[in-house]
């Protein structure tokens, strides 16, 4: 498994999913402004990434479905969606877990 797989795992299959957890965690947990904006904006960039994603999926399959070769574009556009969202993922989910350390000490 590659690179790239992976952050298709992370970031357009599981990412959406995962971000709205660590989201609705971090929002019962604290209401500090300096945790919850970056957050949120984390979370909208999953969400980013994700429509991104799928839509030009949708667009090398037409390209596909039309027996014609997929646009190098329309795939260098779904690997970078990708990797921003396994990496905006993955920021989330280690704020979150620094949230929850932190309330579980104080």
């Amino acid at each position: 498994m590659g690179f790239l797989d992976v952050t298709f795992l992370v970031g357009a299959v599981a990412g959406p999913v995962v971000a709205l957890t660590c989201c609705a965690i971090v929002l019962t947990t604290t209401r500090r402004r300096g945790v919850v904006v970056p957050v949120v904006v984390l979370t909208a960039s999953v969400a980013v990434a994700f429509a991104v994603f799928w839509f030009f999926w949708g667009e090398g399959f037409e390209a596909a479905d039309a027996v014609a070769e997929v646009p190098h574009g329309v795939r260098v556009a779904q690997d970078v969606s990708s990797v921003v969202g396994a990496a905006a993922t993955l920021v989330l989910v280690m704020m979150t877990a620094a949230v929850l350390v932190r309330s579980r000490r104080g």
